[in-house]
């Protein structure tokens, strides 16, 4: 069974991200995480075999949405799986919005596009040659800012995913 920090340094390829749609992923609370020679690695809760429905338990579903593609997988704690399944959809499929004024460089990739790094929220971007941190609270947010980093986070007012160096406010 993966714990927290393992799952948080566990790579996930878009490639995986994109065979499971983001509902199934939320409601089966499943992270497709790599794919090698047409088999899919698959993360899924410590309680996949409980969790029966109408139309079977999660395996049962995950060979229906997967049409007979081979599938292995590790386990992992339903919660911490949870928020890293929330991290690795919300930022694979946000959009990045226009160049804002706050932005003294607005990078022009998603973050699916920015290579991997052993940390989950970590990304690196080949174009400006510098790490991009994915941002998952306000007062990370700030930190950041202050030490110049480029960083990406989701807006909940815009509901846009934003990447970029950030200007520090005059003090």
């Amino acid at each position: 069974m993966l714990n927290k920090t393992q799952l948080d340094e566990f790579p996930v390829c878009h490639l995986a991200l994109e065979l499971v749609p983001e509902a199934f992923a939320r409601n089966y609370c499943v992270l497709a995480v790599s794919v090698l020679n047409d088999n899919l690695h698959l993360i899924v809760p410590t309680n996949a075999r409980e969790l029966i429905t109408a139309y079977g338990d999660t395996f049962d579903r995950i060979r229906m949405l997967l049409d007979g593609r081979n599938f292995t997988y590790d386990f992992a704690d339903p919660s911490d799986l949870q928020s890293t399944i929330d991290l690795h959809y919300r930022a694979a499929y946000s959009e990045i919005r226009n160049c804002d004024a706050k932005f003294s460089l607005q990078c022009p990739k998603q973050w699916t596009q920015l290579a991997q790094t052993p940390k989950s929220t970590v990304r690196f971007c080949n174009q400006c040659n510098q790490r991009v941190y994915f941002c998952l609270t306000d007062k990370e947010l700030a930190q950041r800012i202050s030490e110049k980093q480029c960083v990406a986070f989701y807006d909940h007012e815009s509901e846009d995913m934003l990447l970029g160096l950030l200007e520090c406010p005059e003090d």
